[in-house]
């Protein structure tokens, strides 16, 4: 139940619509739902976009974002389209970002094995290049201590 202060004193909220309806949600019913109103969109021509507001350095948001596009019926293309080029179109940086273009930034990873194949392999990045500048190396296969940064 949720409480609520008035005038200094704390009250119960009650018949109220929302208490509780964390309680009644059905988290499957909900990722289904999702799932089906993405594909539609997708269907029908609507621009999909991936992102992430993680500030967390090492974080795989985008990677997860990508792996439940593709399972909610788009391509691993259409996922990476989604992170890369139209993600840098919603936010009107597409003059320098999100595709390999001459004149772009240079902001890419370099990953063991194709993300067409199995979109879980955009988690398997072995360097990161920022600005042009390769800045970590990570050899296949290794964990987080055999990294190399420049």
């Amino acid at each position: 139940m949720l409480q609520r202060e008035v005038g200094g004193q704390r009250q119960q909220a009650q018949n109220k619509p929302l208490a509780g309806a964390a309680d009644r949600i059905d988290a499957n019913a909900l990722h289904e739902w999702a799932c089906a109103a993405t594909r539609a969109a997708h269907r029908a021509g609507v621009t999909i976009v991936a992102g992430t507001d993680s500030t967390q350095r090492r974080s795989n948001r985008i990677a997860r974002d990508m792996n439940a596009l593709v399972k909610c019926g788009l391509t691993p293309l259409d996922a990476i389209r989604a992170a890369a080029l139209d993600g840098a179109r919603a936010i009107g940086i597409e003059a320098t970002h999100g595709s390999l273009e001459a004149g772009k930034v240079a902001d890419l990873v370099i990953l063991a094995d194709s993300p067409i194949d199995d979109i879980a392999n955009v988690s398997k990045v072995v360097a990161i290049v920022k600005g042009g500048a390769l800045r970590r190396v990570r050899m296949p296969d290794t964990d987080a201590s055999a990294e190399v940064f420049f």
